[in-house]
């Protein structure tokens, strides 16, 4: 799908997944045919249809309309497919956004990202799977497998892209992350190959030694002091030699790191975006001083390399 951008765009899209206006499409109707059996207004369906045919996400065929080709690519067999999960996900941190005046006078976050009922998290799930899919094959040429293959421990990994890239290129891959997460995921991970641990990483790790240790974008979900902490418990459960690497938006080097930061404030309780200087100063604390910076999307996501002494 072509990335969208426009805040506009996104709320029609969001809307018309979430009144059933999108699925129905898939086969042809007229506007008033959709309003009718979806129980909706039938001059607001009729506006919101016109902007989704100009925007390129249906087309017109006399008196019907159905899905276009650029739709039908994005949404597969159902609106939970990753590209229009990540869309959802985008409409929620807009409605975020929004109320973030409230969390200036309170510091309380307006929403949790990651949380929500069933269908909500397995939304955030499918858009942490497309995001992670732009950014997983620099990932995998930073971190290759030893020849004999090893041990690696995905951490907050429970989306599962990374893990499953990790397992396709020689790693034997453990994931560790919340049950809720791994309830939702757990089924894919055991299909593709990759053990899986139950647990709050903010508690503890499973014991080493592991021949890579992968914190994929979970640094940023934690205020300074646990996010150090995390990396320095990721160090001590290592082989010497072994690596650290650590993926995330880093303020100074991405170029949307600060308003992610706004992000975090408004979905998360202690969230926040961290420089290279601070990861480099974390890694050294854990015995795997920095050596290497790759970008894993150029000017957004970069991923932080050491070694354990």
């Amino acid at each position: 799908m072509t990335h969208v951008d426009d805040w506009r765009e996104i709320l029609v899209l969001a809307a018309a997944v979430q009144t059933g206006m999108y699925a129905r499409l898939a086969d042809p109707a007229s506007p008033e045919q959709v309003a009718s059996e979806l129980g909706l207004d039938p001059r607001a369906t009729r506006i919101t249809i016109a902007a989704l045919i100009d925007r390129g996400w249906c087309i017109e065929d006399g008196r019907h309309v159905g899905l276009s080709a650029r739709a039908r690519a994005a949404s597969g067999p159902a609106p939970s497919d990753p590209d229009l999960a990540e869309v959802l996900l985008t409409a929620r941190e807009i409605a975020a956004y929004q109320r973030l005046e409230g969390t200036l006078r309170t510091g309380t976050p307006s929403h949790d990202v990651s949380a929500g009922d069933t269908t909500t998290r397995r939304h955030f799930l499918e858009a942490m799977r497309a995001i992670a899919a732009r950014r997983s094959a620099a990932t995998m040429r930073a971190l290759p497998a030893p020849p004999r293959g090893g041990r690696l421990l995905d951490v907050g990994g429970g989306p599962g892209t990374y893990a499953h890239a990790f397992r396709e290129h020689g790693w034997q891959v453990t994931v560790i992350d919340l049950p809720e997460s791994l309830e939702l995921a757990g089924d894919d991970l055991a299909g593709w190959g990759v053990a899986q641990i139950a647990g709050d990483i903010t508690e503890g790790l499973p014991d080493g030694p592991w021949d890579c240790v992968y914190l994929g974008n979970v640094t940023h979900l934690f205020g300074p002091e646990l996010a150090a902490a995390l990396v320095v418990r990721a160090g001590a459960i290592l082989a010497p030699g072994g690596r650290l690497a650590i993926q995330d938006v880093v303020r100074g080097l991405a170029v949307p790191a600060a308003l992610f930061g706004v992000t975090m404030l408004v979905g998360t309780r202690a969230g926040e975006v961290y420089d290279q200087e601070t990861y480099a100063r974390w890694m050294e604390a854990a015995e795997c001083p920095l050596e290497t910076v790759v970008a894993a999307e150029p000017e957004r996501h970069h991923l932080l390399i050491g070694r354990r002494r």
